[in-house]
């Protein structure tokens, strides 16, 4: 599989509270849903605190991009901050592991001097 990458055009997010009912137990308590051209592209799921993440995979042409509930902030930063922002997949050459990669955010390239302001 080549790499691929979204540029974002729009996201949901949805927050999930606990649940202690049942047999089914949430692995993730948020989940970013990713869109372009009104299309879905990709899926972030960051797992409870405590609870093993999946891995990051391709299915159907979205990337499902799976990282640990520290991770939330820094990605809705992203997300809300910069334009443009991606979503995408590197494939990794490991023979060993079918469909193995990376999925990641990006920006695109800022200048180095891009002005900060400072509080007084």
């Amino acid at each position: 599989m080549p790499e691929l990458h979204h540029k974002i055009d729009n996201y949901l997010v949805r927050l999930y509270g606990n649940d202690t009912k049942g047999r089914l137990t949430r692995i993730d308590d948020k989940e970013i849903l990713l869109y372009a051209g009104g299309k879905l592209v990709g899926h972030a799921s960051f797992a409870k605190e405590g609870n093993k993440t999946g891995d990051s995979h391709v299915y159907q042409g979205v990337i499902y991009f799976r990282a640990p509930s520290s991770q939330y902030a820094q990605v809705i930063d992203l997300l809300r901050n910069e334009n443009p922002v991606y979503i995408g997949w590197y494939p990794k050459a490991d023979s060993t592991e079918e469909g193995d990669g990376d999925a990641y955010f990006a920006t695109s390239g800022e200048p180095p001097d891009e002005e900060v302001c400072y509080p007084k």
